[in-house]
């Protein structure tokens, strides 16, 4: 475990586990209320009912296919307890509606039978992009499939507001930054550290990048602040007085280095800070774009869905400069080698493909930094289409 790295608290975690698994033990007890629910809310459409093997769970959220006898097939989403920080549930959906512009069903006075809040929404057709590349024989339809979603990076990366933070519609109707951002690290920390402070965090909109990087910086020394234990891997067995005290220095390192990296991290935000662009225009960035969270036809390769945009802020543009993780598609063919992740050894299948995929990451970068010159030096401020995959 890297001296740096802060675990989150396991114990804590565990009493999460204790509210979800009785939660999930009943919820199929409740099915009778949901199906009339979403009958409720979709009137004039018949009955709604529930779609066997129609339930899918992600990290914090659970999502519930119901049918009509007319057809059109339409997903329930809800925030699942104990995976889900509970003060934080109602802001979280609210925050992910409006980026979709499905803000009709999810406002702070509607709740589903479950007391929870929902988005209601169509059911899109697809299979996972991520184990559609793993299959043999997608490979002839890659190149569309990274124009695709290069269209949707430059999508979101033309739109931009004056703010950091969440977005919904203002007093005139229009879809500006009112609301504060709420990121994932900000809701992994209030799941991951006990009575976690919250007292720190904006309650507005962030008007500039530094603003948005002191908050970072003050997230990460409060979770080292409120630490139960130092997470320190110790050896098994007995310890010898000898062993003892050679622990009782790395904990004394590791605490001394913690506390170092987080103190550097504010002297560097200068360098994270690009000033021309301090006060904006900010860009949307969501944290989970990427091959997981969205639909393909395996048919045709044509994206159908982007089907999780929790978390979505409008943020520094640096988040949305980076290397777009389309790059990511060549770990698919690396994942099917070795679907746990972590391989000690390169077979001869894999490091052929390793060496392609360095070799498109290379290409890929210097495309987006092609691109991204020809954008500079526009007057239009338009981003270059380019060819290829």
């Amino acid at each position: 475990m890297s001296l740096l790295a802060v675990n989150y608290d396991a114990i804590w975690y565990a009493e999460g586990s204790d509210v979800y698994w009785p939660w999930n033990t009943s919820f199929m007890q409740h099915m009778s209320d949901l199906e009339q629910f979403v009958t409720t809310q979709l009137s004039g459409r018949g009955p709604a009912r529930f779609i066997p093997d129609g339930i899918h769970d992600g990290s914090y959220n659970r999502v519930v296919r119901f049918g009509f006898p007319s057809g059109g097939d339409v997903a329930l989403k809800i925030p699942v307890p104990g995976k889900t920080d509970r003060d934080l549930s109602q802001e979280k959906i609210v925050n992910e509606a409006a980026w979709m512009h499905c803000t009709t069903h999810t406002n702070n006075q509607l709740l589903s039978p479950l007391g929870l809040p929902y988005i209601l929404m169509d059911w899109v057709p697809g299979e996972s992009l991520r184990d559609f590349l793993a299959e043999e024989g997608s490979s002839a339809l890659r190149p569309s499939i990274l124009q695709q979603m290069a269209s949707i990076y430059l999508q979101l990366y033309h739109l931009s507001f004056p703010s950091i933070g969440s977005v919904a519609k203002d007093a005139t109707g229009e879809w500006a930054i009112t609301q504060r951002p709420l990121t994932m690290d900000m809701h992994q920390f209030a799941i991951g550290i006990p009575q976690c402070p919250k007292d720190h965090w904006p309650d507005v909109p962030l008007e500039n990048s530094s603003d948005y990087f002191a908050f970072v910086v003050q997230q990460h020394t409060t979770q080292l602040w409120n630490l139960r234990n130092l997470n320190l891997e110790g050896s098994q067995g007995e310890e010898t007085t000898q062993t003892q005290s050679n622990s009782h220095k790395q904990v004394a390192n590791m605490a001394r280095r913690r506390y170092i990296a987080r103190y550097g991290f504010s002297k560097l935000i200068p360098q994270f800070r690009d000033d021309k662009d301090n006060l904006g225009p900010f860009i949307p960035f969501c944290p989970d774009l990427d091959t997981r969270n969205l639909l393909v036809d395996p048919n045709t390769g044509i994206i159908t869905g982007l089907i999780d945009v929790e978390f979505t802020n409008a943020m520094p543009p640096q988040f949305a400069r980076d290397p777009p993780t389309v790059d990511s598609l060549y770990w698919e063919v690396l994942y099917k080698h070795h679907p746990g992740g972590a391989a000690l050894e390169l077979t001869r299948d894999l490091e052929a493909e390793w060496e392609k995929y360095l070799q498109h990451t290379k290409d890929q970068i210097k495309r987006y930094e092609r691109a991204w010159d020809e954008h500079i030096h526009k007057t239009s401020g338009q981003l270059v289409c380019l060819e290829g995959d």
